[in-house]
């Protein structure tokens, strides 16, 4: 730290030079474990059923927004 300055240097640079090297060497977060293959299977068994679910849904909705070919001919027939 400068001379002089002190505590302002502290809490402008958040006292950076005071922290010990321990610190700094270990890592912040813990190892990454391996997943089991039964949550692999599971988790592609899920994303299986989720886009199943979209596509059959989007069929569905497709399928009743089209109207049927007989049913213009239909009315028409009907209304003459």
């Amino acid at each position: 730290m400068p001379l002089g300055l002190g505590g302002l240097t502290c809490k402008l640079f958040g006292c950076l030079m005071s922290q010990s090297n321990d610190s700094l060497q270990q890592p912040s977060r813990p190892a990454a474990h391996l997943r089991s293959g039964r949550w692999v299977l599971r988790r592609a068994l899920l994303g299986i059923l989720a886009l199943s679910v979209f596509v059959l849904s989007g069929a569905m909705l497709l399928h009743a927004s089209i109207e049927p070919e007989g049913a213009e001919s239909a009315e028409q027939a009907q209304s003459e």
